[in-house]
């Protein structure tokens, strides 16, 4: 199985450590707040 996958799927499903959370870029069509400088580069 792809290594990738064993080790990011625990988090996915129920035991999230803020890894998924911290490395969200968008959510609801809007950047998350670590991201809201990209808005400058495709505005």
């Amino acid at each position: 199985m792809n290594y990738w996958l064993l080790k990011s799927l625990p988090y996915l499903m129920d035991k999230d450590d803020g890894s998924i959370n911290r490395a969200t870029t968008a959510s609801n069509g809007k950047f998350c707040s670590r991201f809201t400088y990209l808005n400058d580069f495709i505005n």
